[in-house]
């Protein structure tokens, strides 16, 4: 009896040994991203525990709890306010036990199916606790992006850039380029700063959901006033030195716009024939704006949530940004106003030791310079496009409902399926 016992010990053990956490193993080796996870498989606090701190988050710090719960307010607000306002207004909200939980493991536990527990009531609260999380992942890998932080400067370096190859004549027309070399443009667009709610909804719909890859939080729209133009627009890009082809990234540049190899064929046919004398300058110019050699606009686009009817030539580029770091900025700030307010003594003191202190951050250097490689994006179109773009199927209110039915299917499957 004893020996059966033992032998199947064994058996459990063996088998146990080669089970396999299949859905979390698809994350690990197969591609596959956590938020597409359907359920979690912790068994315990301790585990929730140790997911956290192997996360990075230690429940055991009132500091890292207070973070914890910080991110898991906005996440409930996010999915409220953005994800399912009107089912939320009708009462289709989390149970409780998510809705005001305070402890990030708890909501770990909610979200493991427990073997012996397929109650209604179980599966509303793991699901809920599913969908609260992959917002809470979202919120804490933005949060972490430090390049948010010096955005302001870096849109001043990189647009300003732009904005010196940039000029308006007497009559208030707008040309790109320089006294020599120009075209007229139908106008610039300059992006506006993404907001936080738009990163988490853009991380939310994208495969990866990784913060890192959002590229366009600075950037900048080139209207052409016909199609041939947007290369000449593309070519001023180098030739101005607005961007560095070394810092392209290259598998985020698209073109559903003009069709280039025809374009080529054409261009090269005209100026052999005005070089030649068969046509002659005024010739040759109404003939190139008659160039119109679009991409098939049945050509699938890259992005899932882009019309097929959204046509632009786009180039991701990074540009090195250089700052003073914080501290160094600081100092400067408590020097001045030492200098130029009347303070009292104590205040005085007390100030004086902390720029002390402060002095020994900064040691190996007297102003030290921060540098790091900041992302923008450039669109380049003609006029039509860009009326497609605002009026048509390409508007932007559509791009964003795409996103937001991305969003709902990926993060509130289970909820809205119950």
């Amino acid at each position: 009896m004893e020996s059966s016992e033992t032998e199947e010990n064994q058996k459990q053990k063996i088998a146990q040994h080669w089970s396999f956490p299949w859905s979390i193993m698809d994350v690990l080796i197969g591609g596959k991203s956590s938020i597409d996870l359907l359920e979690l498989s912790i068994e315990s606090e301790k585990d929730a525990q140790l997911f956290l701190e192997s996360y990075g988050y230690f429940p055991a710090s009132g500091k890292d709890r207070k973070k914890m719960h910080s991110v898991l307010v906005e996440s409930l607000y996010f999915i409220e306010k953005f994800l399912m306002p009107k089912e939320w207004s009708h009462g289709l909200v989390p149970p409780d036990e998510v809705l005001l939980c305070e402890d990030p493991t708890k909501l770990l536990l909610y979200a493991s199916p427990k073997r012996n527990d397929s109650s209604h009531e179980s599966k509303v609260k793991q699901a809920w606790a599913c969908a609260t999380l992959k917002v809470m992942h979202t919120i804490s890998h933005l949060d972490d992006l430090h390049r948010l932080n010096n955005i302001q400067e870096a849109r001043s370096q990189i647009m300003g850039r732009f904005q010196k190859a940039l000029f308006r004549d007497k009559a208030g027309k707008l040309w790109f380029g320089d006294e020599k070399s120009y075209i007229e443009l139908a106008r610039v667009d300059w992006k506006p700063y993404k907001s936080r709610n738009s990163m988490i909804l853009k991380l939310l719909h994208k495969p990866a959901n990784v913060a890192e890859t959002i590229f366009d939080l600075l950037g900048v729209r080139i209207i052409t006033k016909n199609l041939s133009e947007t290369l000449v627009a593309v070519k001023f890009l180098r030739q101005f030195y607005l961007v560095d082809f070394a810092n392209i990234h290259p598998s985020r540049s698209r073109n559903n716009l003009i069709d280039v190899d025809q374009f080529h064929m054409h261009i090269e046919t005209l100026k052999q024939m005005l070089i030649n004398g068969n046509i002659n300058i005024e010739g040759f110019e109404g003939m190139v704006k008659k160039l119109d050699t679009p991409v098939n606009l049945r050509k699938k686009t890259s992005n899932p949530h882009s019309s097929s009817h959204y046509r632009s030539i786009q180039l991701t580029c990074r540009q090195r940004v250089r700052y003073l770091d914080p501290y160094t900025t600081w100092q400067e700030k408590l020097n001045y106003y030492l200098k130029e307010h009347n303070i009292s003594s104590e205040n005085k003191q007390v100030i004086s030791e902390f720029l002390h202190f402060a002095s020994h951050w900064n040691h190996a250097e007297k102003h030290k310079e921060i540098s790091i490689f900041f992302p923008f994006e450039v669109q380049i179109m003609d006029e039509e496009a860009a009326h497609t773009i605002e009026q048509g199927e390409a508007s932007h209110d559509r791009y964003k409902r795409a996103q937001i039915r991305t969003a709902r299917r990926r993060i509130l499957s289970k909820v809205l399926n119950l």
